[in-house]
């Protein structure tokens, strides 16, 4: 059941309403996989963020927590 409330509920969404002429495949990896924007450039390439913990506050790789950030 899809109430909104998830956080993947706007690709459950795109899925329903997407356009029917468009291609059933598509091509994900998560942030882990470290591609940077410029590698895949040009590409249709989607990049999910790794969800990450630390302590008590949750973090989107990429998004609320940069690399720089948690390596210093």
């Amino acid at each position: 059941m899809y109430d909104g409330e998830q956080d993947n509920y706007s690709y459950y969404i795109y899925l329903e309403q997407r356009d029917p002429s468009l291609s059933k495949i598509a091509i994900l990896t998560d942030s882990a996989s470290d591609l940077t924007h410029e590698m895949i450039e040009g590409l249709d390439i989607t990049i999910i963020p790794v969800r990450l913990r630390i302590g008590e506050n949750n973090y989107k790789d990429g998004v609320d927590l940069t690399k720089k950030r948690v390596l210093a």
